[in-house]
Order: structure tokens, then sequence, then C-alpha cells
């Protein structure tokens, strides 16, 4: 992929944090008014509200504060499912997960509702020109339906550095030929673990989020028809993979810890995240189970 220059300044705050983000806005090249407003649909991945928005005087997060200054902010939230795919699936077509079914990472809720039409459909039903980037969907799980043509596909990105996926890249080649001796699969080496934390100094458009905000820059660019564009944004959701600079914003001592890490009174042990994703990387691996962390929390407060 030929590398470009980095210069996009709508998304360079907020790699570091984690619950789902959405912010719809009208978008326009002129402050004429237009009988039908561009439309940029911007979801970010695992983001939390802690941004100086919501009112973290901690978190550096000028652009995002000046997109919400420039709008409205939703002060209340809530989550369909703690799921990638029923909570995108859910807000996308307005429907519960119940009503669609959809409650894993694997479902399609056209399965389910093959008629149902999403958000980016009705615009594509109103006339306009209606594309998709990055993740809106879960994952590679589109919806063609929902497009005006066939979203593209970035090449030559990912969520690693180049030392860490040709590691990555090796071990898959060497699972798919002990497939192809016909060893069983308990006999396979696991994937490999990988650090949950990487500083690189990489740029930007190495990776897929400022790959992605390149494309969506030249596609804003090459519309002449309204539109609707939905970016969705990979990061922050894990490896926390991002260039040095923006680590170097922080100094972790100063970093507050969370002012409430207990457990509700009344939560059932079984309504507690066992953090399982995050203890599969390598400097997660002897991470207290999150039951017994918080009897120790517990013990202190005593």
């Amino acid at each position: 992929m030929k590398k470009k220059k980095f210069t996009n300044q709508f998304i360079k705050a907020g790699y570091i944090f984690s619950i789902s983000l959405l912010i719809l806005l009208c978008y326009s090249c002129t402050e004429k008014k237009v009988e039908k407003p561009n439309i940029l649909f911007i979801a970010v991945d695992d983001l939390r509200p802690e941004l100086g928005c919501y009112g973290n005087r901690d978190i550096i997060s000028p652009n995002i504060d000046r997109l919400a200054n420039s709008g409205i902010v939703f002060n209340n939230a809530y989550c369909q499912q703690s799921l990638c795919n029923p909570s995108r699936a859910s807000l996308l077509t307005g429907m519960r997960p119940d009503a669609i079914k959809v409650w894993d990472l694997g479902t399609h809720f056209r399965s389910v509702v093959p008629d149902a039409v999403t958000l980016p459909e009705f615009f594509k039903n109103q006339g306009y020109r209606v594309e998709g980037l990055g993740k809106i969907f879960h994952d590679n799980m589109g919806d063609q339906q929902s497009l005006s043509h066939p979203q593209k596909v970035l090449e030559g990105v990912s969520g690693y550095p180049d030392t860490t996926m040709q590691r990555l890249l090796r071990h898959k080649m060497k699972e798919i030929q002990l497939r192809e001796r016909g060893v069983p699969e308990n006999q396979i080496p696991g994937r490999p673990r990988v650090a949950s934390t990487m500083c690189v100094d990489d740029p930007e458009n190495n990776f897929m989020d400022g790959a992605l905000t390149e494309m969506a820059i030249d596609f804003i660019k090459e519309f002449d028809e309204p539109f609707f564009l939905a970016v969705g944004f990979y990061k922050p959701h894990l490896p926390f993979v991002a260039p040095r600079k923006y680590f170097d914003l922080y100094v972790p001592e100063k970093i507050p810890p969370a002012k409430n890490p207990f457990l509700p009174e009344v939560s059932p042990d079984i309504s507690m995240n066992t953090m399982a994703e995050l203890k599969g990387y390598a400097d997660f691996t002897g991470a207290l189970h999150p039951l017994k962390a918080a009897y120790h929390w517990s013990k202190d407060k005593c």
C-alpha cells in the first residue's frame, strides 16, 4: 500500500479507552443549507466516555471535545448487550437483541429478520449514496443490502507493528501446514501470545484506523451527491497499539486509579467479567481472576 502523509484532524484523540461510542452528525462542505444534508456516521469500538466533553480532565481529547462542542452531547448511554455484534446489530436495526435473535458474535441479524431496514439502508432508500468503511457491523460481518457499493477492504494494514504481524503470519502458515499433514487439532500449538499494549514508532497510516481516516477523507472529497458515510474505527479495542506520540501525552504515575473499583454490593458473581480476553495477552497471563482481585480490594477497603 502506498504510504501517504497522515493529515487528518478528525480522530487524533482517544486510543486507550473502552465501551462503544457512536456519533451521528451532519457534514456539509459549505454553509449553504441543503435539502439532503450529508451524513458522516462514526463508530468507535470499545470507547468509554472518559473524555474531556464528559468532564474527565485527565484525558487529552481536543478533537472529540471540539466535535462535541459543535453538536449535542448525550449524557445517558445504554448498552443493549455486553457483546459487540448484538449491540451493533441492535443499534443499526432499531430492534432489541431478543427480537433479532443476535446474542453472540457469529449470528447475522438477516438470518432472522431478512427484511429489516438498517439505518444506512434507510438513507439509501431516500436516494443517498451510502458507503461503509471499517467496523460498522461486527468485524467482517457486513451488510451489502445496506450499502450502495461493496465495502472497500484495506490492504497492507493491520492492528500490529510489522514485526509482530510477521510473527503471527509465520505461526498461521505453520498451523495450515500441520493441518494439511493431518496433525490432530489438540497437538497444534495455539496462537502465540503478544503484548496487550504496544508503543510504536510506525506512522499512523500503517495501522487500520489511520488508513481508514485517509480513505474517509478521500471519499468525502470525491462525493458529489448526498451521501451517508459510515466509518468504523477499531481502536481502542484490544490490543492497545498506538504511535508513541499518544503515549507521550501521559505520565503513567499521574493517571488516577478508578474511584470505585469495588463490585456492586448485590451483584452475583456470574455477572463479573472474567477478563478472559485481556488474560490472553502475554503481559496479563498472571493477572488475578477479577473475583479474587475484588476480594483483595474489599479487604483493603475494610
